[in-house]
């Protein structure tokens, strides 16, 4: 492990490191869902990156999807949240689920949250799913 810090509030910089060398070795869960939600967005022609790993925090995105204008490119963060991204009332979003969602839109991405009970209640052929809300 780094060294330890002398006081509290002082950069660790081998800590942290550490840490994220450690969070992105963590192996990543892919769904059914999150390739049902992948596939309707290839077949809408989206340019798209399954399991894209942020370098700067570590996080794994379900689907990162770019898009490519005169203007530059943007990515917005496609999150595929299942029933365990939820609190027990299946609607409310876990803390987990929220602070992820927190970080990845200050790390500048658009973030796309895709509950579970929508792409059970849409078509998932495109563009139906694309425009189900």
């Amino acid at each position: 492990m780094g060294e330890e810090c002398p006081e509290m509030g002082e950069e660790c910089p081998e800590m942290g490191e550490e840490c994220l060398q450690a969070f992105t070795a963590l192996p990543t869960h892919e769904s059914l869902l999150q390739h049902q939600v992948a596939a309707a967005l290839r077949r809408s022609g989206s340019d798209i990156v399954e399991e894209y790993r942020d370098a700067r925090s570590g996080y794994s995105i379900d689907i990162l999807v770019r898009q490519r204008s005169a203007a530059g490119s943007t990515a917005w963060a496609v999150e595929v949240d299942g029933p365990f991204h939820f609190l027990q009332d299946g609607r409310t979003p876990s803390g987990n689920t929220l602070l992820k969602r927190k970080q990845l839109g200050q790390l500048g991405y658009t973030v796309v949250p895709v509950p579970f009970s929508s792409v059970q209640a849409c078509d998932m052929r495109p563009p139906t799913y694309l425009s189900c809300g």
